[in-house]
């Protein structure tokens, strides 16, 4: 390939309003806008060059590496490994016809590049079994600027893809060469492979953009196989419905995901319909004996209101941690219920019960209830902002203010019932959301006054119908008026 030196000359010599200085300023800058670290100067000065509307000869493009892609290349070979696939695309035609698409990411390294097949190409990928960590090369392929600048190589009627064997490939990076643990991501970064753990179930909703279309997002948690640390995963317009089938502690590897640093600091990783993933093991399902005795110690967080069971008896729920830092939701009937009214709030107990979910019991007789005032104390439950919250099944504990009087509606379900719905604006310093309560639960929340301070304890994140995040009381949340 021509040598970078000649080809800033020939800039140079067409352009004398741009000294060499400024030439290689502009080089800089293209690489760290529109590279992301994966362009070369080459690749760089070809994009610089078509900026100035000046058209380099490189005659000899037939054989180039993921990093020497540059907009303008024809006849392009180049061979890598599939990072991901996205879903086969239909689209109009100019001529009113069909036409089809299959966008995928190469990798070598540290390299990504986008491909796009076009038509009868896009058809390739099923023919010829592709799958992620597949070497494979590209014949007779054109490069053109992305949406961002950045160079996408084509593959359109002239251009074929061939599988490599282990001999012709062993050379490329494999997906075990550039995958990375969760905590290994400090910044941001784009093709990333991720090795982790499952640890909450992935979730899927739905959301209705401004332009009218249907978007989607499913998210979860993972972690680092070997600690307890958390990150949260988004994945944007995914179509597959195997991600959701995942069982909570599988160990996997999320391929083509982007990081993103969070205000507050920390990190989120984003995916969209090209993530791809691959299951390193099936975690193990928690079987619960239903009805099983379980002996429980720690410190109650929350008590809900009093009720009436549907079997006539007393009833309240609460919200534990175990001296395991597990969260249990406790439902105590009868003698139980009431001994709960002689309970200091936040007081440190021993319970025995029934077990019927995995952090689900119940108890019915207050001698199996005792306070351990003796037993060391638990530290307090972390206190989220609310531009931390999601969709996860952890409740929810907010230090917030009021920003508007509660509503109070009725609102028919769809069984044709008329319940009462009450809801309340409330904020912090990184954001608002609103607070819902339903039937009985009003109480909670009703007769709050803009100003107003809160402690909201053990509420849930949910989603409303246009996708905006909100929260809604549980039999067993606390809304505490501080002011």
């Amino acid at each position: 390939m021509p040598e970078i030196r000649k080809l800033l000359d020939d800039i140079l010599a067409r352009r004398n309003d741009i000294t060499e200085p400024e030439l290689l300023g502009l080089i800089n800058d293209k690489k760290s806008k529109v590279g992301g670290g994966y362009l070369t100067d080459q690749g760089a000065l070809f994009l610089v060059a078509s900026d100035l509307a000046i058209t380099l000869d490189y005659s000899d493009t037939q054989k180039l590496e993921l990093k020497d892609l540059f907009v303008g290349a024809s006849d392009v070979t180049v061979i890598g490994r599939i990072l991901s696939m996205y879903p086969l695309k239909v689209y109009d035609k100019k001529n009113n016809s069909k036409g089809k698409l299959r966008r995928l990411w190469l990798f070598d390294g540290d390299v990504r590049a986008r491909v796009t097949l076009w038509d009868e190409k896009a058809d390739l990928v099923e023919s010829y079994s592709l799958v992620p960590d597949m070497a494979i090369r590209i014949k007779k392929g054109y490069v053109k600027a992305g949406l961002d600048g950045s160079p996408v190589l084509n593959v359109g009627s002239k251009g074929t893809i061939e599988t490599l064997d282990e001999g012709e490939g062993g050379n490329l990076s494999r997906l075990s060469d550039v995958r990375l643990l969760p905590k290994d991501v400090t910044q941001v970064r784009k093709g990333l492979v991720i090795d982790c753990v499952v640890r909450s179930q992935p979730k899927y909703s739905e959301f209705h953009r401004s332009d009218g279309t249907t978007g989607s997002l499913t998210q979860f948690k993972i972690g680092d196989p070997k600690t307890n640390a958390e990150t949260r995963v988004v994945i944007w317009d995914y179509k597959g419905k195997d991600l959701m089938q995942i069982p909570v502690n599988s160990k996997i590897s999320l391929l083509n995901v982007k990081s993103k640093i969070l205000p507050q600091g920390g990190v989120e990783l984003h995916g969209d319909s090209g993530t791809n993933f691959k299951v390193i093991e099936v975690g193990r399902k928690i079987n619960v004996d239903r009805g099983k005795e379980i002996r429980l110690t720690g410190k109650i967080l929350t008590w809900g209101l009093p009720r009436t069971a549907r079997s006539g008896v007393a009833s309240i729920q609460a919200l534990m941690i175990s001296t395991e830092y597990k969260l249990f939701n406790l439902i105590l009937l009868g003698k139980a219920a009431e001994r709960a009214a002689f309970l200091k709030p936040e007081s440190m107990i021993e319970l025995t019960g029934r077990q019927i979910e995995e952090l689900k019991v119940i108890c019915d007789n207050e001698l199996q209830i005792r306070e351990a005032a003796e037993l060391p104390s638990l530290g307090d439950v972390e206190i989220s902002k609310i531009d931390q919250l999601d969709d996860e099944t952890l409740p929810v504990f907010a230090d917030v203010i009021a920003l508007s009087s509660t509503s109070v509606t009725d609102v028919t379900t769809k069984d044709g019932e008329i319940v009462e719905r009450a809801e309340v604006l409330v904020g912090d310093e990184t954001g608002e959301i609103r607070v819902t309560a339903w039937r009985e639960d009003i109480k909670l929340i009703e007769g709050i006054q803009p100003g107003q301070r809160l402690r909201l304890k053990g509420l849930q994140v949910g989603r409303r119908g246009d996708g905006v995040p909100s929260l809604t009381t549980k039999a067993y949340s606390t809304v505490v008026r501080e002011s």
